[in-house]
């Protein structure tokens, strides 16, 4: 009787400057940069681990351009709430922190418990980036008053 074979769940620590990624069970772990060419070096990573499940947390917003991006190349997005991760770590006795171990952990929580896709509006896409510039207009304007 042959196993059934784990497909790869990858998980992405984000910042401004740099990803972290971990691709579990393969345990798999490298960092690009956070931008288009880092993105570019990602996806070819994650074509040769035949990754198709890919979570980050949502956090400060430097998720959103990479998040498109794989959302674009047709990998199954998962955005996760830091705090669940944080619970999850903790639970699996996981106290050390760094940007390394927080994406194995992301991996980890993706392969080991139910998530949901992300869904993409693109069509309120648009709209949201207007409310946020209407909303930081108002905050600009208040500030000045």
């Amino acid at each position: 009787m042959r196993m059934a074979q784990i497909a790869p769940r990858v998980g992405i620590d984000c910042s401004d400057a740099r990803l972290d990624i971990h691709i579990h069970p393969l345990d798999i772990a490298f960092s690009v940069s956070n931008d288009p060419d880092g993105w570019s070096e990602l996806d070819r990573r994650l074509v040769l681990a035949q990754a198709e499940i890919v979570a980050l947390e949502a956090s400060g917003g430097c998720e959103r351009e990479v998040s498109r991006f794989l959302l674009d190349r047709g990998y199954s997005l998962r955005l996760v709430d830091p705090f669940r991760v944080r619970q999850f770590a903790k639970a699996a006795g996981r106290f050390a922190k760094n940007d390394r171990i927080d994406a194995a952990i992301i991996a980890l929580f993706v392969a080991s418990l139910p998530t949901r896709p992300v869904v993409r509006h693109k069509h309120l896409e648009g709209l949201a980036e207007l409310v946020t510039a209407r909303a930081q207009g108002i905050l600009l304007l208040a500030l000045r008053a």
